[in-house]
């Protein structure tokens, strides 16, 4: 099972919106989550833009793409 913690942030004075997130899931019951970070411009929702793709991180990773999200493996680029 995913789990998606997301954040929405807004720029008043510029009008603009960002939204950052990080996506994780487990492969094993012990040990860290397997993750990725996303950026996008403008405002994203769990409901809207983290669903519809079952429960494989490829296929959403691949959705958010298409939407013009960029994906991170790391922490660092992010």
């Amino acid at each position: 099972k995913l789990t998606v913690v997301l954040g929405v942030f807004h720029n008043a004075v510029l009008g603009k919106s960002i939204t950052l997130a990080i996506t994780l899931w487990a492969t094993q019951e012990a040990g860290q989550p397997n993750r990725f970070y996303s950026l996008a411009e403008g405002e994203q929702s769990i409901a809207g833009d983290f669903a519809n793709f079952g429960q494989d991180p490829a296929k959403l990773k691949k959705q958010l793409r298409a939407a013009g999200a960029s994906i991170h493996e790391t922490f660092e680029p992010y």
